[in-house]
């Protein structure tokens, strides 16, 4: 099976309003070879099972050079939002980020390349039975 760096990421202003869209997107997509055959729980009602407070998880340095302070800011009143909420947050530490934009670019261009490389002509398009039909097509 293969695995495609392209994924949808929604994003909500709720974790009931992101429950409500996984469940919308998750499982199994006919038309989709990729996806996965898996039962699929209602996740809104899960949540709804759960109480507070949450664990959340804050990557430590989350801005890198060159980053807008105002994105900082932002970051640090929302961990503070939770604190004061009675969440558990925990600084984690991702030491390889700064690899990040170059194993993507290297990834990206091996999944372009399988990708395409199943229109080589052999499996998709027209086939010519005879060499003189060829040079109909040629200018």
């Amino acid at each position: 099976m293969r695995r495609h760096l392209i994924k949808i990421g929604p994003f909500a202003r709720t974790v009931e309003d992101a429950a409500i869209v996984l469940g919308a997107i998750a499982g199994h997509d006919p038309l989709d070879s990729t996806s996965f055959k898996a039962e699929i729980p209602d996740y809104r009602a899960i949540l709804k099972q759960r109480k507070g407070p949450w664990r959340l998880v804050s990557r430590r340095n989350i801005l890198a050079k060159g980053s807008i302070r105002k994105v900082g800011a932002a970051v640090q009143t929302a961990i503070e939002f939770y604190k004061k909420q009675g969440c558990e947050i925990k600084d984690v530490s991702l030491p390889h980020t700064e690899y990040g934009v170059g194993v993507y670019y290297i990834i990206a261009t091996a999944e372009c390349s399988s990708n395409l490389a199943r229109y080589d002509g052999i499996r998709y398009g027209h086939r010519l039975e005879r060499r003189d039909e060829c040079d109909r097509y040629l200018f």
